[in-house]
């Protein structure tokens, strides 16, 4: 795999890991974090700055370990909205090799890309909890 591929990879598990934690916290309610907060702050048990700041964490931390079990998970991402499609750019070629009978090969060649996406997402996780 080459140097750009890889990378190119690797941004779209980042921006998959990072969409699914966002759908993953949003999934439940609709966050509104200044009623949260104002809530949060009333009484004898308000919250601290820091509290907040690490219940949040918190929460994008689970958020992203969930998103990443998914999505690392054989089928992770062909199985599920967040498929890869063919390259734009290649769309032209792998409509080329189906008319002469390839479509197996193109088949093949989409199923690799998300599965390499399925293995990288593995390795995204550390990225976002930095």
């Amino acid at each position: 795999m080459t140097k750009k591929r890889g990378k190119l990879i690797l941004n779209t598990v980042k921006c998959s890991v990072l969409a699914t934690s966002i759908l993953t916290l949003s999934g439940c309610e609709t966050l509104d974090l200044n009623s949260i907060l104002s809530q949060v702050q009333k009484g004898d048990s308000a919250l601290s700055s820091e509290q907040l700041i690490s219940g949040l964490k918190e929460a994008l931390s689970v958020g992203t370990a969930n998103a990443v079990s998914k999505t690392s998970q054989p089928g992770g991402y062909s199985n599920s909205n967040l498929k890869i499609p063919m390259p734009e750019q290649l769309e032209k070629v792998a409509n080329t090799v189906r008319k002469f009978g390839g479509g197996k090969l193109v088949d093949a060649f989409e199923a690799k890309m998300n599965q390499s996406a399925e293995q990288a997402a593995k390795l995204a996780a550390p990225v976002f909890m930095d």
